[in-house]
């Protein structure tokens, strides 16, 4: 059994923590391996017109898998991840003046934020993912 875990604090109130965790189930048969990492963060500039600060998130993820070897030749995994993010950060022109509605994009958070089809004053997304993979050697 092997791991890791570390923490961190910065500006603005900000906090990381993440962590890894890898043990054999089956000695050379089943591994598993957990993972997860939390951050979070006040935010640089209190906003009293929507109650979003600017810049402030709140982000968890984690992540699990399963190795079975099979035989020399095969082997399978399994994989599952989740993540939750909550983050803010409006240009902070007219901040408490020219309040919007919170604007969420739920279904796209990654393609709103980095190519700024919207600027929201708050972005959620939820992923939770999957896998299986099936891998034969040569």
């Amino acid at each position: 059994m092997e791991g890791a875990i570390s923490a961190n604090l910065g500006r603005f109130d900000s906090r990381e923590a993440s962590g890894a965790l890898n043990t054999e189930l089956v000695d050379d048969v089943f591994v598993v391996r957990y993972a997860g990492t939390w951050s979070e963060s006040d935010g640089q500039i209190e906003n009293i017109g929507t109650g979003y600060d600017y810049r402030a998130s709140d982000s968890q993820a984690a992540h699990a898998s399963i190795l079975w070897l099979i035989n020399v030749v095969m082997e399978l995994t399994l994989r599952a991840y989740y993540a939750d993010a909550l983050a803010s950060g409006d240009a902070p022109t007219g901040l408490g003046i020219f309040c919007r509605e919170r604007q969420t994009s739920a279904d796209i958070p990654a393609l709103v934020w980095v190519f700024g089809k919207a600027k929201p004053t708050k972005l959620e997304s939820t992923e939770r993912v999957a896998t299986v993979l099936l891998k034969r050697s040569a």
